[in-house]
């Protein structure tokens, strides 16, 4: 937005809601549905689990510019930045760090890790700053749930999941048409 004009202005409902630089009412904007977000009816329950050896200590989402959200528009990679610990007194190696993507239903849409796409695992003793930029091709706007966890298949240990617990929402042209028929057929008796 910055990009096209340097002062915005917000409505809502026909009335002004903030009147100011063109980033502080983006930000302003994206923070308000993020915290209406939060309403989403979803028949997917959070869920946690894992020996908490290993831990997501902080866990925040962003766009590609840096603005805190939980909305993002074609283009915008999300940012998972995270703080994990670690109670394990020695250097740990080969933490795989997973991200999963739901339907509010529950149904995965994306799973995977930095081991299937072939990206260095985690190594470190007692805490590390990690993040997970994710971009997609949104075919189907919406609302979503991610999830993170932390693992090690190779020992069979689940650190720490975090499953349909952040919810996000995907933003996309509407498309024109918005349905292609692809078939109807009468019937008469």
């Amino acid at each position: 937005m910055s990009k096209l004009c340097n002062r915005a202005i917000w409505l809502n409902e026909g009335r002004i809601k903030m009147d100011s630089d063109a980033e502080d009412v983006l930000s302003g904007y994206l923070q308000n549905v993020s915290a209406r977000m939060n309403d989403v009816s979803t028949t997917a329950t959070q869920k946690e689990w894992g020996s908490r050896e290993i831990w997501f200590d902080s866990v925040k989402l962003r766009n590609s510019d840096g603005i805190p959200t939980r909305t993002f528009r074609k283009g915008d990679g999300i940012i998972v930045d995270t703080v994990i610990k670690s109670r394990i007194p020695s250097r740990v190696d080969n933490v795989v760090f997973g991200f999963s993507i739901h339907r509010t239903d529950g149904e995965t849409v994306i799973g995977t890790n930095n081991l299937e796409m072939n990206q260095p695992l985690l190594s470190f003793t007692g805490s590390l700053e990690s993040s997970i930029r994710i971009d997609l091709d949104i075919r189907e706007p919406g609302t979503y749930l991610l999830g993170i966890a932390l693992t090690d298949p190779e020992a069979g240990k689940d650190y720490h999941w975090q499953e349909f617990f952040y919810p996000i929402t995907l933003i996309e042209e509407r498309k024109n048409p918005p349905l292609r028929l692809s078939q109807a057929i009468w019937k008469h008796e």
